[in-house]
């Protein structure tokens, strides 16, 4: 099965993306088991998330000083509990300069129910040139079929005198992609944009059959996020016959001909 990619590069553009909205169609009884253990995992997360653990418990899994404009000499650290996978702790996102220390759980609502992601797997600043000073943080859910995973940017706000998280939904199942750029098409002007690819199902279709994937295309400024685009893609990826690398890649040429036409 392949794994979810993230890259950053830099060719006249730069990505980002979001919740799923296609669900895979499954059996009656895969159905059932799938609520089951949802619920399962909902009734004991509710019930445990209010117990406090011991500061010990937790390790710091990444750290990355950040550089430039507001956020400079700001310090970002991930933890997480030392049994993360399927743990119904979150992971802890903190940001320290000198004697400030503010922490946040990651804790992602999807429908009726709220998930722990329970280990951040990166922390990316943001590029420097693009106008917006932050860090990209990548955290991973353990507990459904192909797994979660969840994109926020965060980014320095000055009013606040600390970071808010201005992509605070964006979450795709585990075989999605995402890409952030730093766009310089003249059409669309300079910053950050973020790309995401989410695996499309149509019946009939199995975990090993080629499929379309819906593609979405977010600006990113200090004042927030906004998806600018979302179409599904013509093409058929994955399967035997159609493994491409990287989805986003191969719609790059599609991406930005549909950007340009709506500038």
């Amino acid at each position: 099965m392949k794994k979810n990619r993230g890259t950053s590069l830099n060719i006249g553009l730069q990505p980002h993306f979001c919740w799923m909205k296609n669900k895979l169609k499954l059996p009656s009884l895969a159905d059932k088991l799938i609520l089951i253990f949802r619920i399962v995992v909902f009734v004991t997360f509710t019930t445990y998330a209010s117990i406090s653990i011991a500061a010990d418990d937790y390790f710091k899994s990444y750290s990355v000083l950040l550089e430039g404009g507001d956020v400079d000499g700001w310090e970002v650290s991930a933890y997480q509990v030392k049994e993360a996978d399927y743990s119904v702790y979150p992971a802890k996102l903190c940001f320290k300069k000198e004697a400030k220390n503010v922490c946040h759980s990651i804790i992602k609502k999807l429908g009726r129910y709220q998930y722990p992601f329970q280990m951040v797997n990166s922390l990316t600043p943001l590029p420097k040139n693009a106008g917006v000073h932050g860090v990209l943080v990548k955290s991973d859910h353990t507990g459904t079929v192909d797994g979660l995973f969840a994109i926020d940017i965060w980014v320095y706000d000055s009013k606040r005198i600390g970071f808010v998280n201005i992509l605070p939904n964006c979450v795709l199942a585990g075989v999605g992609e995402y890409q952030l750029i730093s766009s310089e098409v003249p059409q669309v002007g300079r910053g950050l944009m973020l790309i995401t690819a989410e695996r499309l199902w149509r019946a009939g279709e199995g975990i090993d059959s080629a499929h379309k994937y819906q593609i979405a295309i977010y600006t990113i400024s200090g004042k927030g996020s906004s998806k600018i685009l979302e179409y599904s893609t013509s093409k058929l990826y994955g399967g035997e016959s159609t493994e491409v690398e990287n989805i986003i890649d191969a719609e790059l040429p599609e991406i930005l001909k549909k950007i340009i036409v709506i500038h």
